[in-house]
């Protein structure tokens, strides 16, 4: 089978998504994923309308009677943040699978999921800037459509960046580099500086800077996502987060309600992420016992944001029954999507639900 080649400048586009030449993120790559899982489990995944690249990822596994499922948001406009979610989700689904089988339990599983998630989410940081910031730098991931404060830091966001530029230009003259490095520092700082003014997309951004230099530091931030874990199993379910992706119990009939609560903080500011420069803290878990069939639902903000609460999702399902048939659940969560698209699907979309068995007669 012939690789795909990048539509930037015609290399080899390895299995993430990137050319292997320059980099750079094919558009048409993971645009639109559903998979299907034991047990009756089923996800979709969307890039949505105005993304140009899906940062959302999802995956499914089973072992014995446990179904789990894992979805990661990466943060916008971090460096390889759809990277870091596709790899924050592939290894929490493998850990949680393999401590499971080991006994542990359920609890356990998702601490340790977490933590190695977090792990590997780290290592992707390239650069120095990218490790934790001293205790005075303080690390920001604005939220999707999230605008400056004012018209005033954008223009002061847009000089220092312009102003690193004419440095970089004149460092490029004056000292010796290989070829095309210092020339392309000064061409990449107004490119940013642009991205900081015209797009609502989050921006990592350190305050104050911790090198002086934001154009640096927006260069050397860290890939960053947010994690969210669901275990199903004979004795009931447990959800696992870090972040503002979101987990749902979704009863058949009666009342549902969100089993997690987003880790935000004051303009609806992402609070906790993995990432080199995360804060090292465990998930918050929490677990039902549930006594009517169901489906516990993991989505982004992608889909919340335009169906926020058990209700306004139960309204557009086409199949509340509960059960173990993956084509069912299927086209519950291609319901949700389709919905957040035909809303504007102004972020990435993805839902991932597995139907839940009552566990005793209330």
């Amino acid at each position: 089978m012939t690789a795909p080649v990048c539509a930037e400048c015609a290399g080899t586009v390895g299995p993430d998504g990137r050319c292997w030449e320059c980099g750079a993120a094919q558009e048409g790559f993971r645009s639109h994923v559903e998979a299907v899982g034991g047990h009756g489990a089923a996800g979709v995944t969307d890039r949505g309308l105005i993304r140009g690249v899906n940062a959302d990822a999802m995956a499914l596994a089973t072992v014995d009677d446990w179904t789990v499922g894992v979805v990661c948001d990466g943060v916008s406009m971090a460096p390889r943040s759809d990277r870091a979610a596709r790899l924050a989700a592939e290894v929490a689904a493998n850990v949680t699978v393999e401590a499971l089988r080991a006994g542990e339990l359920p609890e356990t599983a998702l601490v340790r999921a977490a933590a190695r998630a977090a792990q590997a989410v780290s290592a992707l940081a390239t650069s120095p800037r990218a490790t934790r910031a001293p205790a005075r730098t303080t690390h920001i991931p604005a939220r999707a459509g999230q605008i400056p404060a004012s018209a005033n830091q954008a223009a002061t966001s847009a000089n220092q960046a312009a102003t690193s530029a004419n440095q970089a230009a004149t460092f490029a003259n004056q000292s010796p580099a290989p070829a095309g490095r210092a020339s392309a520092a000064a061409t990449d700082a107004p490119a940013y500086a642009m991205q900081a003014l015209t797009r609502a997309a989050p921006v990592p951004t350190r305050v104050p800077s911790a090198s002086g230099d934001p154009v640096l530091d927006l260069l050397g931030a860290a890939p960053a996502c947010t994690f969210l874990a669901g275990i199903v199993g004979p004795e009931g379910i447990w959800t696992a987060w870090i972040g503002d992706s979101r987990a749902y119990w979704i009863p058949d009939e009666g009342p549902g309600w969100a089993l997690s609560e987003d880790d935000t903080g004051e303009n609806d500011a992402l609070a906790a992420w993995l990432g080199a420069d995360a804060d090292d803290r465990p998930p918050r878990i929490r677990s039902h016992r549930p006594a009517v069939p169901g489906r516990l639902l993991l989505c982004t903000d992608g889909l919340w944001r335009y169906l926020d609460g058990v209700e306004s999702l139960r309204s557009v399902l086409p199949s509340r029954r509960g059960g173990r048939d993956a084509d069912g659940e299927l086209r519950n969560v291609r319901a949700w999507v389709a919905h957040a698209l035909e809303a504007g699907g102004h972020d990435n979309v993805t839902a991932l639900s597995i139907p839940v068995s009552p566990l005793y007669e209330p």
